[in-house]
């Protein structure tokens, strides 16, 4: 996946939407063309995608900003030590993407709102029933799975459906 950082004072035209004049927008031309071939190639079927991100209300209110990350072992770390170890990871934009797979059939929950519905905390606790032992360890995988500042709010899920007769 290759990105571009674009800071809000060195555009010239007005392709990228700014707040503040040192705003950095991240963008990747390979994935809008991956996703424009995604669109244009599927007749009948769905795309789902599960990953950190936000919408056009963006993270904490904004939808600017550096989120490249690397991440090890549950924490944030600097991308440039231990290379090698951590995942190196960015925020996607849901509603570019969104936008590029047009809106018509096409979703964006929050992870919790998508497991909820799969039905994940009856499923927890049919586990639990069937094994007590780990039901401190199954009900810390929920919360972390639901929570809203776990990844139960972190992640979005978006899903579109392609139905041609």
């Amino acid at each position: 996946l290759v990105m571009y950082r674009y800071r809000a004072n060195t555009i010239k035209n007005n392709e990228l939407s700014f707040t503040h004049e040192d705003d950095v927008v991240e963008k990747s031309p390979v994935m809008d063309k991956f996703l424009t071939y995604l669109n244009d190639n599927i007749k009948n079927g769905a795309l789902l995608f599960i990953d950190y991100g936000y919408t056009k209300e963006g993270m904490n209110g904004e939808n600017t900003g550096d989120t490249l990350q690397a991440v090890k072992s549950h924490k944030f770390m600097d991308i440039l030590t231990n290379c090698g170890e951590a995942d190196i990871t960015t925020h996607v934009n849901f509603s570019h993407v969104q936008e590029i797979l047009k809106t018509e059939n096409t979703s964006i929950v929050p992870l919790a709102t998508f497991l909820i519905g799969l039905g994940l905390p009856v499923r927890a606790a049919d586990l639990i029933e069937k094994q007590p032992a780990k039901t401190e360890e199954i009900e810390h995988a929920v919360y972390r799975l639901l929570h809203a500042e776990q990844m139960g709010g972190l992640f979005k899920v978006l899903t579109k459906i392609y139905i041609n007769d």
